[in-house]
């Protein structure tokens, strides 16, 4: 999802040397949702939701269930599905 959403910004014209996640998730929420109404609001939480996760499973002694991972995958999907859909046209 995070590659997804760089591609989405380059795609609307928002280009930076180096792109953490703090601003992607902030330029993709902020330009995309809000501003432009690109991308529905309903995937606004879900690159921080990903990226918690990612940082339990990764960093945290705690594990992550198979229905957060199940959600985790579906959102993915949907939102790699638009962004494919928005950059294709």
């Amino acid at each position: 999802m995070f590659q997804a959403a760089i591609a989405a910004l380059l795609h609307n014209g928002l280009k930076r040397g180096k792109y953490d996640h703090k601003w992607v998730q902030s330029e993709f929420n902020e330009r995309l949702i809000k501003r432009k109404k690109v991308y529905p609001g309903r995937i606004k939480p879900y690159l921080m939701e990903m990226q918690m996760l990612r940082n339990t499973a990764d960093y945290e002694n705690d594990t992550v269930s198979k229905k957060d991972a199940y959600d985790q995958l579906r959102k993915a999907q949907e939102m790699i599905g638009l962004i494919e859909k928005e950059i294709e046209q």
